[in-house]
């Protein structure tokens, strides 16, 4: 008898991080990566996604989370937005270094 196997693919991932405070403030999740593999698209994944983020910063007591997205990225926000994000008029600012022979 040959053992029934299930083979698991990867339809997306999101990667937060934690960034303490030093001081009582509770702190955010910062979202630094959410993608969803272009196949499984428009299936509810980016959504099922973003509500384990907020399932995991409500389980942390946090103050909720942050991320960033492209003022051109109309899908993502979009996405966002649908689950309850809200976006602000809070200026980013950047240092960044010269990678030419890196994609960023």
């Amino acid at each position: 008898m040959v053992p029934h196997c299930i083979l698991w693919r990867s339809a997306g991932l999101a990667i937060l991080t934690r960034i303490p405070k030093l001081d009582a403030r509770l702190g955010f999740l910062y979202l630094d990566e959410l993608h969803v593999i272009k196949e499984f698209r428009r299936h509810g994944i980016g959504k099922a996604l973003l509500r384990c983020c907020i399932k995991l910063a409500e389980e942390l007591k946090l103050a909720g989370i942050r991320l960033l997205a492209r003022i051109d990225n109309e899908p993502a926000r979009c996405l966002y937005e649908s689950v309850g994000f809200r976006g602000n008029e809070t200026m980013l600012y950047q240092f960044r270094f010269d990678h030419s022979d890196a994609q960023l």
